[in-house]
């Protein structure tokens, strides 16, 4: 929308043009224009926070829609990393500095001792600060949500991807957590409990990933 000025428009404004115009005013004064703060953002402030679980739903941000992948069933890992279902297609907005990957999901045994590697890739490129093992010794029925993150650094003046420190970012790269058994004696399983309200039923779990573009 295009700011409207009296001035320019030579007569008074009406009140749907007055409403247009504060509409897209931000507390500062700045102008909005296409999702894009004219002026820039504060460091710090949150640009753009989009969050759903894995159950094929949209999420609408600044750069257009994102569909989720559509998990409905428990995931037994192997001894190769493998997509636990939380993968996105993003475009961070302009001006963002900093975008923060996160996940939950359940994890539960499936061998008494599990041993479990993730990691989070950007474009097919390993995040090595994503990286996280979990291991309860002889944890016989453990079970418990999991959550994982990973802080990108947009535009970085000393680009190293697998620092997780990259360059311009200006169109889709797949963001993607995977896990992985330690070997086959060591087994886990994702997105199920084994007991539920008292009982051992075994209940599903949709996991869920959040994104946050960060000025």
């Amino acid at each position: 929308m295009t700011l409207i000025k009296r001035s320019t428009k030579g007569s008074a404004l009406t009140f749907d043009e007055l409403d247009g115009n504060f509409t897209h005013l931000g507390h500062d004064g700045t102008y909005h224009s296409a999702g894009v703060r004219v002026g820039g953002y504060r460091n710090g402030e949150i640009i753009e926070m989009l969050t759903g679980h894995a159950d094929g739903r949209t999420l609408v941000g600044h750069a257009g829609s994102y569909t989720l992948q559509n998990v409905t069933a428990a995931q037994a890992l192997t001894t190769t990393h493998t997509s636990i279902g939380l993968d996105i297609d993003y475009i961070p907005p302009t001006g963002t500095k900093t975008v923060l990957y996160e996940s939950q999901f359940q994890v539960r045994y499936i061998d008494a001792d599990p041993i479990l590697h993730f990691k989070a890739t950007w474009d097919g490129n390993d995040l090595e600060p994503s990286r996280s093992t979990f291991r309860v010794s002889a944890a016989g029925t453990h079970q418990l949500i999991y959550n994982l993150s990973v802080a990108i650094e947009v535009n970085a003046s000393s680009v190293d991807i697998p620092k997780a420190r990259i360059g311009a970012w200006t169109s889709a790269k797949t963001l993607s957590w995977t896990g992985r058994d330690h070997s086959s004696t060591y087994d886990g399983s994702l997105h199920t409990t084994n007991n539920w309200d008292g009982t051992g039923t075994d209940i599903f779990i949709c996991p869920m990933l959040k994104i946050t573009a960060i000025a």
